[in-house]
């Protein structure tokens, strides 16, 4: 023997019975060094292991059924592309096939890897039509870290890269859809799931429907970081048309943290703005090709957040600070009420506090976002606006840019400051707030909003006051 088959050591027991409705049974056991399994010549294609120990145990038996089970376990398992530690992958497939071709599949797999554990079971039954294969069946898991399953990724065959896609904008529209060939559909039952680092969706639950021309997700719920989430989406595909896929959906997010979002963004300074809110998504989307329907959903926002901090109005950091002292030990000397109610103002608008904020957004065919209705309310302070974020290809949304005219009103002693300041116009709205004379535009990107004409209008009008 070579000192390869010296490493690697098959045993197999059976028996045959004869007869009209004969049968054939097997079962034996696989000790393998994973380097020496992989230069077989049978497993050359899938030669993607350097080093590991695998261990198998199986059964199987022919007659009117065929019924299999192995159990398979990886130990220290590295991979020959980047001499990547894989952990210990155990699986176990217990298989009943029919003579039609259909049968039941029960797959349990876990996954440790530096410590963290994996687990997925697979349970389902499956079978063929004329033109598809049929798939029933069940997705469960207590916790899945996407970044080690991933790595298995490594164990396919080795086959040479492919040539570079073409751009999906230049692609001609699909004659089939993506999922051809599988009907059926799949329950899903996940605890946890873990991307990167600290993104956890908790408590997944829902189901997948595949026909030949229809793919939808039915009730897709659970939690991201703990806000909990529910997706409907319905994708249909017609042949033969321009733009093929069609979707329809809606999406419901509670609890999303925005200041954790615009922190993350710039983490420098304190974020724009601090609120939770719940966002309510209608969408729609066409495509001739999956990822140009992707990239071409549009559809309405509505957003409602709780009680929070706007800072995205006052001027930053020390800034503000130093224009109210300056501004109102000047109004001070000269005895100007509008210039130390200036001074007041900036103090109000560098945290201005808010009871409600609401927001509706249309994402149009041009995919810029448009915001129909935005506004903040407190007891003394409504602010107000309409405008939009100009959509950027691969730019985060925080960071693409803002233009949103806006107007501030005030009551109680918020309405006196902006009276004192000079810039009500003696009007209320239709809530009873004392109106500014002017609007001013908020522009730079939601995490770095740019207030500068506001403080134009206020510095204007104290200007006037000290030259009187």
């Amino acid at each position: 023997e070579s000192p390869s088959t010296e490493k690697v050591m098959l045993t197999v027991a059976g028996d045959a019975r004869l007869g009209a409705k004969g049968s054939i049974s097997a079962k034996g056991n696989l000790d393998a060094d994973a380097a020496a399994l992989m230069k077989q010549p049978v497993l050359a294609p899938f030669a993607t292991l350097t080093r590991g120990k695998i261990t198998t145990a199986f059964e199987v038996a022919f007659g009117e059924t065929i019924q299999a089970k192995a159990a398979v376990a990886g130990r220290n398992l590295i991979a020959r592309q980047n001499n990547q530690s894989l952990g210990d992958l155990e699986f176990t497939v217990l298989l009943n096939v029919k003579a039609d071709g259909s049968g039941t599949v029960t797959l349990p797999l876990t996954l440790t890897h530096a410590g963290r554990k994996s687990d997925v079971a697979i349970d389902g039954s499956f079978g063929r039509s004329a033109k598809a294969f049929l798939f029933t069946g069940r997705i469960a898991s207590n916790q899945v870290i996407t970044d080690d399953l991933q790595l298995l990724g490594a164990l396919g065959p080795s086959s040479p890269a492919p040539p570079a896609a073409p751009s999906s904008r230049g692609a001609p529209p699909d004659a089939q859809p993506f999922w051809s060939g599988v009907n059926g559909k799949l329950e899903m039952d996940l605890k946890k799931v873990i991307y990167g680092r600290d993104y956890v969706i908790a408590g997944i639950r829902g189901s997948a429907v595949v026909t030949d021309t229809r793919f939808a997700l039915d009730n897709l719920e659970g939690k991201f970081k703990n806000n909990p989430f529910k997706v409907n989406a319905n994708l249909r595909f017609t042949a033969r048309q321009p733009q093929p896929y069609a979707l329809t959906g809606s999406a419901n997010v509670t609890n999303l943290d925005i200041g954790e979002i615009l922190r993350a963004a710039n983490p420098n300074e304190n974020p724009a703005m601090e609120t939770k809110v719940t966002v309510a998504a209608k969408l729609n989307g066409n495509g001739p090709t999956l990822p140009r329907l992707v990239e071409n959903i549009y559809g309405q926002f509505d957003i409602t957040g709780s009680r929070g901090v706007l800072r995205g109005l006052g001027r930053k950091g020390q800034a503000v600070g130093t224009l109210s002292t300056i501004v109102g030990l000047i109004g001070a000397a000269r005895g100007s009420n509008t210039t130390v109610a200036a001074a007041e103002l900036a103090g109000e608008l560098n945290e201005m506090r808010f009871d409600k904020f609401t927001m509706h957004v249309d994402r149009g065919a041009d995919l810029n976002l448009k915001l129909t209705s935005l506004e903040f309310v407190s007891a003394s302070t409504r602010v107000t606006g309409t405008g939009g974020i100009t959509s950027q290809p691969k730019v985060p949304i925080e960071n693409q840019p803002l233009r949103v005219q806006m107007k501030i009103a005030g009551k109680q002693h918020m309405a006196t400051i902006l009276n004192r300041a000079g810039l009500l116009d003696g009007k209320q709205d239709d809530q009873g707030y004392y109106t500014m004379n002017t609007s001013f535009e908020l522009g730079g990107t939601p995490a770095k909003p740019d207030s500068r004409d506001l403080w134009r209008i206020i510095g204007e009008a104290t200007a006037r006051a000290l030259l009187r």
